[in-house]
C-alpha cells in the first residue's frame, strides 16, 4: 500500500463497572510493506498509553497466535512478558447453572497452591456473556498429545508423571474437589 491506512490497533475496556480497570488489545495490523519500519511499536506505544491515561486501565491485556513471532517479539520489547492460558466456557453453555459452576470452580482454583496445579490469575464473564478463566499458561505436552505420537508411556516416565500429579491431586482435595 503506497497511500492508506498503514496500520491499526483494536483496544477495549470491559464495560462493567468490577471490570473497567482491564484493557485487552485486541488486534493490530500493520501493512506488509511497512512491517519492520517501527509502526508496529509505535502503535502498541500509543494504545497502551491511551488505555493507562485516557481509559485508566490498571491492566493491559493481548492475545497473540504462538506462531506469530514477529508480533512476539515486538510485544516482550514492551515489557509483556507473562503468558497465560485463557479457558472460555462454550456458548452453547450459558444457563445460570453452567455459569455459577464455571465460576465457583474459577474461585476455588485460585485457593489451590501447588507447584503442581495451574494457578488461577482472573475469571469473570465478558461483555457477550460468556465467563472465562485466565490460568498460568504451563509449557509442555498434554498426556494425551503423548500418547497420539508415541502411543505409550515408557515405566520410567510414568514414574515421574505420577510423582508430579499426585501432589497437585492432593493441593485440589485440599480445596473440596472430587473427580
Amino acid at each position: 500500500t503506497t497511500k492508506g491506512i498503514v496500520g491499526m490497533v483494536g483496544i477495549r475496556v470491559e464495560d462493567r463497572p468490577k471490570l473497567r480497570h482491564k484493557a485487552l488489545i485486541w488486534g493490530m495490523y500493520v501493512d506488509a510493506e511497512q512491517r519492520g519500519g517501527g509502526i508496529g511499536g509505535t502503535l502498541l506505544d500509543m494504545a497502551v498509553a491511551h488505555a493507562k491515561e485516557k481509559l485508566k486501565a490498571a491492566g493491559i491485556y493481548l492475545a497473540v497466535e504462538s506462531t506469530n513471532h514477529g508480533a512476539i517479539k515486538l510485544y516482550r520489547s514492551r515489557g509483556f512478558e507473562r503468558w497465560v492460558a485463557i479457558k472460555l466456557l462454550h456458548t452453547d453453555l450459558t444457563s445460570s447453572e453452567a455459569v455459577s459452576r464455571f465460576l465457583r470452580e474459577a474461585r476455588a482454583a485460585a485457593h489451590i497452591r501447588s507447584p503442581h496445579v495451574a494457578h488461577v490469575l482472573d475469571a469473570g464473564i465478558l461483555t457477550n456473556g460468556q465467563p472465562y478463566i485466565v490460568m498460568e499458561y504451563l509449557q509442555g505436552q498434554d498426556i494425551e498429545t503423548h500418547l497420539l505420537y508415541e502411543q505409550l508411556v515408557e515405566p520410567d516416565d510414568a514414574v515421574k508423571i505420577t510423582l508430579q500429579l499426585l501432589p497437585g491431586l492432593a493441593a485440589v482435595h485440599g480445596v473440596g474437589w472430587t473427580h
